[in-house]
């Protein structure tokens, strides 16, 4: 029996058995099609294998199995990815044409894989921002990434307070903060450092990281406020490298506070930063600095009532000296006495008549002599103690003579005109070339009260008696220097 076909060869009844065992085998794999063109009816009112072929060219290069003018299989893969084989027409078909734009991957009935940013839901790809807001990877349960400026909370995303505002913001949504970090506080949306809180009481203004300003007796170093006194011993207003002011009794030096007996002597008590203003007792100020008091008392000194004079005679002692600005001459040496030529002479009494008592204090007659012009600078220059000396004036002067005191080894040791009167005897000498009349008066003593522009007062001593005189400036007389006690 010959069986036609679509076939283009006959075959015997055997051939076509085991032909159908092999198209048996092959369509089980494909179940699934095959199933389906009979569900809809392809192979229905059929009979025997009347319209199966495998030359389906006609309807598709890619078609091995067909039947009648439809394939029912096809090569198995599409070599793309995101393709799938659409079996009817044997094509490779995008996977986003049937399943979506987020579809990666399928199969001709199902969606398999989704792109990031969207997950697979019964093989349809969801997009995970409409299901979680801000979401940029997700599962059907939760958000695994969010978008920038936001951040994961419990599978969801929400935003991340240091992206929309600053650092120290913990809770917002996205037009607000909410919350502040501990030690902030919260202005409009800022979150601001309180700068007593982190930094202590003592910081006014700050950054984040350090304090930036403190109150007063307060300096910032290293970021925090540290108090003056800390930094520099008993500071009381200071900055990080130097103090400023001290407190108590100390005072500023070079940065620092030390006392004023450190700075000025121990026999300071108060002062500033340039000098001492009060002393101990028993001490006096001395320009910035004290000094003892003076003692008028010893050999070159002694008090009369209310003054202190120079016991010997200017020039005859180097603790009695003669400043540099007057002319000293030897004996007979000519010095020309004038206001603006200041003269002495030393020595100049040697052999005259004179002698010794033996209760003074010096040797013979051998003692200097100055005009007035000598004696008042010579004065005026003179700064033992600490203290301004002067010429006495002729009513200071006037009980020398009379008081005990004036007299012998414990008085002023002065000089008499005549002898035998207690005291050394000097008489007038002609050794004081330029002088008035040449001579040299050792017993007179110049005073600082002045008649006219070329007299001055003197005193001497005379038999016992304490005179007044007056005479030429350029005259050649002792010398002794007064101050106030």
């Amino acid at each position: 029996m010959i069986i036609k076909t679509r076939f283009k060869r006959a075959f015997s009844l055997i051939e076509l058995l085991i032909s159908l065992i092999v198209i048996s085998c092959i369509t089980a794999a494909f179940t699934p099609i095959i199933t389906k063109k009979f569900s809809s009816g392809v192979f229905g009112g059929s009979s025997g294998s009347n319209g199966w072929s495998d030359e389906c060219k006609d309807i598709s290069p890619d078609c091995k199995l067909c039947f009648r003018d439809e394939c029912v299989m096809c090569n198995l893969d599409c070599t793309i990815d995101g393709q799938y084989k659409d079996t009817p027409s044997c094509k490779c078909l995008p996977c986003t044409d049937k399943f979506g734009s987020n579809c990666t991957k399928c199969e001709s009935d199902k969606c398999e894989n989704c792109l990031d940013g969207s997950y697979l839901d019964n093989s349809n790809c969801v997009d995970c921002k409409s299901k979680f807001e801000h979401c940029t990877k997700c599962d059907k349960n939760e958000c695994k990434t969010c978008e920038t400026n936001y951040k994961l909370d419990n599978g969801k995303c929400v935003p991340d307070c240091t992206k929309f505002f600053n650092a120290n913001c913990t809770s917002c949504d996205e037009t607000k903060c909410m919350t502040c970090k501990p030690n902030y506080d919260l202005v409009g949306n800022d979150c601001i450092a309180n700068c007593t809180k982190i930094f202590g009481l003592a910081c006014t203004n700050c950054t984040a990281s350090a304090c930036t300003t403190c109150t007063s007796g307060y300096a910032v170093k290293n970021g925090t406020c540290q108090s003056c006194s800390s930094l520099f011993s008993n500071c009381s207003t200071c900055t990080a490298t130097a103090c400023s002011a001290c407190s108590g009794n100390y005072i500023l030096s070079n940065g620092s506070c030390t006392t004023c007996s450190a700075k000025f002597g121990s026999s300071c008590t108060a002062c500033n930063s340039t000098k001492c203003t009060t002393c101990a007792n028993g001490y006096h100020l001395s320009g910035s600095t004290c000094v003892a008091d003076f003692s008028c008392s010893g050999s070159d000194f002694m008090q009369i009532g209310s003054l202190c004079v120079t016991r010997k005679n200017m020039g005859d002692s180097s603790t009695l000296p003669i400043p540099s600005g007057v002319t000293v001459a030897n004996t007979g040496q000519t010095c020309n006495s004038s206001g603006s030529n200041k003269c002495c002479w030393r020595g100049t009494t040697s052999g005259t008549s004179c002698n010794n008592d033996g209760g003074g204090a010096y040797s013979g007659c051998d003692r200097t002599v100055c005009d007035w012009y000598a004696a008042d600078y010579i004065c005026k220059n003179f700064t033992a103690g600490g203290r301004t000396w002067r010429l006495a004036t002729t009513s200071e002067m006037s009980n020398w003579g009379a008081n005990s005191k004036g007299l012998g080894v414990n008085g002023l040791q002065l000089c008499e005109y005549s002898s035998g009167y207690s005291s050394a005897y000097c008489n007038y000498s002609y050794f004081c070339p330029g002088s008035y009349n040449d001579s040299c008066y050792p017993n007179s003593v110049w005073s600082g009260t002045v008649n006219g522009l070329s007299y001055a007062y003197y005193y001497y001593l005379n038999r016992g008696s304490w005179i007044q005189n007056g005479h030429s400036r350029t005259g050649a007389f002792s010398v002794r220097c007064v101050t106030k006690l």
